[in-house]
């Protein structure tokens, strides 16, 4: 049986972080969320029908709670030791990137 990867090195920039997987109940939880939200929305846009308030794309605030998901499997690696980039509650931990959209957004995606 071939070993499955449970981390990944990725560097943004400068930067050098590691994505961990996600549990099984998180990761099917977002892979449940993803599909519900998005799914409907890119049919929608497919078949050329008119955007309704039933197929918009998620909030901001289910938006928030997916990206605080992804951002907690995520550490960035530093001389000193791994620092992970937010905490459970949702605050940075790893300096600068609470004004730094482009590699937060760059994480979530690499975390998906």
């Amino acid at each position: 049986m071939e070993k499955r990867e449970t981390t990944k090195i990725v560097e943004i920039g400068e930067r050098k972080f590691v994505v961990k997987m996600f549990d099984a109940m998180t990761g099917s939880y977002i892979a449940y969320k993803l599909m519900s939200e998005l799914l409907p929305a890119g049919l929608t846009a497919k078949l050329n029908m008119p955007v309704t308030q039933s197929s918009k794309v998620m909030s901001k605030q289910d938006f928030f709670d997916l990206q605080k998901d992804c951002l907690t499997v995520c550490e960035e690696i530093l001389p000193a030791g791994n620092t992970p980039v937010i905490d459970l509650q949702g605050n940075f931990q790893a300096i600068g990137l609470e004004k730094d959209a482009k590699t937060v957004l760059a994480l979530t995606v690499h975390a998906l």
